[in-house]
């Protein structure tokens, strides 16, 4: 009996250990990915005031400059004034000339103005909105608000890349040109409409920059037209990284929910606010996301190549493009829902 008993408490030494190992393990990557995070927000800010000094700048100059022909009109005048009418008379239409030309800079100065004042207010907005977001989020319980906190930012960057209006993998044409847009080189729309960089200056009207939809007539302003960054496979992918990310966080091992379960966390509603946000999401959202995560763990393999045979594969052992089409058939139910 001795022998056995020694047997039995070593085995669970062991079993111990090994927890333990665990546990600091999974810590250590929890606190490495903080880190990163951490490390990309403060990088994101540095561009953010880097930018707003540069339009700072630039606005400086265009007022010089501005002043400058401000200055030289005033003169101009001075002079067409000074003169006799038969001096003046042979250079008085190149002089009006000259003088519809600096009213012309003049506006388009003011125009230039205005519309870095717009966006140097957009960027501030966006500053102070993200530093609030980061002092309300600040922990306050220990380990389990921390976590909470982190699981707050990858949920908000789940929702951002949601919202992202993306290019298709196989490309697509320009509505007024019918070239092939490509990445960075074409913008997109409110109402998620494309349209290539080159093109969009012609579908500018006024001073205040209205910018009228080539396919919908839906007209929105020069400032809410935003570059596209990602094709739809590249958005997937930081989707699936966002997934696993969040599976860090879950130690409650395996938990089998079912397939609408597992689709409700890649919803969003109208108002482009996650799902997750519902007034049951409290004790659902990480049933959600392990799910997710699971059918996020699927080899790269399986993900990229369809898998032969007639039986009907389930949703966490769909390719990537089925989980796609998937996903898009399910907004598109909700937003005729929404509708009704």
């Amino acid at each position: 009996m001795p022998r056995i008993t020694r047997s039995i408490s070593k085995s669970n030494k062991g079993k111990e250990r090994d927890f333990h190992n665990e546990e600091s393990r999974a810590e250590s990557e929890t606190a490495s990915y903080e880190d990163e995070q951490e490390k990309g927000m403060e990088l994101h800010f540095g561009h953010l005031q880097q930018g707003v000094k540069q339009m700072q700048q630039e606005i400086k100059k265009l007022k010089r400059s501005k002043q400058e022909i401000r200055d030289e009109l005033e003169s101009l005048k001075l002079l067409l004034k000074s003169n006799s009418p038969r001096k003046t008379r042979p250079n008085s239409v190149d002089d009006s000339k000259r003088i519809m030309e600096l009213q012309n800079t003049v506006k388009e100065l003011q125009k230039i103005n205005k519309r870095n004042q717009r966006q140097i207010e957009k960027l501030r907005a966006k500053e102070l909105k993200a530093e609030a977001e980061e002092l309300q989020e600040q922990p306050h319980d220990g380990e389990v608000g921390d976590a909470a906190h982190r699981m707050r930012k990858l949920l908000r960057k789940f929702n951002d890349l949601m919202l992202v209006t993306t290019l298709a993998d196989d490309g697509e044409d320009c509505p007024i040109c019918f070239e092939r847009m490509k990445l960075k080189q074409c913008s997109s729309m409110p109402c998620q409409h494309l349209v290539c960089n080159e093109c969009l200056p012609r579908i500018s009207e006024g001073a205040d920059e209205i910018v009228n939809c080539p396919q919908c007539r839906e007209s929105c302003p020069r400032d809410d037209i935003d570059l596209v960054h990602y094709a739809e496979s590249e958005r997937w992918d930081a989707l699936l990284e966002v997934a696993q990310a969040w599976a860090a966080f879950d130690h409650r091992g395996e938990q089998e929910t079912s397939e609408e379960e597992e689709e409700e966390f890649f919803l969003t509603d109208g108002n482009g606010s996650s799902e997750i946000f519902s007034q049951h999401a409290s004790s659902q959202e990480e049933e959600d996301v392990e799910e997710a995560t699971r059918s996020s763990e699927v080899p790269t393999e399986a993900r990229s190549t369809p898998l032969r045979g007639d039986s009907p594969l389930p949703y966490s052992q769909s390719p990537a493009q089925a989980k796609r089409k998937r996903l898009q058939e399910l907004a598109e139910e909700r937003e005729k829902k929404k509708r009704r």
